[in-house]
């Protein structure tokens, strides 16, 4: 099962946004134990064009993931509500956090 990971970026260093997702993943991991996961999720970057090029490129794999994981304040970050929207748009499965 290939999860999205919507991660809030803005305003926060990568080695924060990377130790982030890796405990995110092992959650998931342990909440779905019986199930093979895979991840999609945007790299944490300052470059706007390289982030703009990697979200257009993950609107893609959202609509290939089979459910999305919104993580903490996913509302405070402008890529995350636009990715919520599209999840909202299309009915794409979110994962409510605990």
């Amino acid at each position: 099962m290939d999860i999205y990971i919507s991660q809030p970026m803005e305003g926060r260093e990568k080695a924060e946004c990377d130790k982030e997702l890796v405990d995110v993943a092992e959650a998931l991991k342990r909440e779905y134990k019986d199930k093979k996961l895979g991840f999609f999720f945007r790299i944490c970057t300052d470059d706007r064009d390289l982030r703009m090029f990697d979200f257009s490129r993950n609107v893609f794999f959202l609509g290939e993931s089979k459910a999305v994981y919104f993580v903490d304040d996913w509302e405070k970050d402008k890529l995350c509500r636009i990715e919520r929207e599209i999840c909202e748009a299309f009915n794409l499965s979110i994962i409510k956090s605990k």
